[in-house]
C-alpha cells in the first residue's frame, strides 16, 4: 500500500519485490486475482483516491490524482469512471450519498480471494503494497 502512491511504480518493481520475473507475476496474478498487475495497481490507486475524496474536502481532482499515484489527472478521471461508473467530479458533487455506495465497491477485474488460496509471497504482497 505504501508504494501504490508512487507514480514511478512499475510491474517490474512488483516482480522484483516478490522475487519473480514479470512473466511469472503476470501468470500468477491472472490465476489468483483474475487481473493483470497493472489492473491491480490501478484498482488500488482508485481505492486510495476514494479514501482521499472521503476524508479531505480541500483537495481538488488533480491533487487527488497525483496523491493516488497517477501522473495525469485526465487518465485518472478515465480510470476512475471505468471502475466506479462516475467521474471524479460527479462523485465529489454527490459525495455524501456516494460514500456509502463506493465503500462497498469491489473491482470486478480483481477478484477478492481468501488467504488459503494465495501463496505466502502474494499474501505478503497484498499486505505491503
Amino acid at each position: 500500500d505504501a508504494h501504490i502512491g508512487d507514480t514511478d511504480l512499475k510491474v517490474e518493481d512488483l516482480a522484483l519485490h516478490l522475487g519473480m520475473s514479470r512473466k511469472q507475476l503476470l501468470q500468477k496474478m491472472k490465476t489468483l486475482f483474475n487481473c493483470t498487475p497493472i489492473d491491480f495497481i490501478i484498482a488500488n490507486r482508485i481505492t486510495r483516491s476514494l479514501q482521499y475524496m472521503q476524508s479531505n474536502n480541500e483537495m481538488n481532482i488533480a491533487e487527488i490524482a497525483y496523491c493516488s499515484g497517477f501522473n495525469d489527472p485526465r487518465y485518472f478521471s478515465r480510470c476512475f469512471k471505468k471502475h466506479t461508473g462516475k467521474s471524479p467530479s460527479e462523485y465529489l458533487s454527490n459525495k455524501s450519498a456516494d460514500i456509502r455506495e463506493m465503500s462497498k465497491l469491489r473491482f470486478t477485474k480483481c477478484a477478492v480471494i481468501s488467504r488459503n488460496t494465495i501463496s505466502k509471497n502474494f499474501f505478503l504482497f497484498v499486505l505491503t503494497f
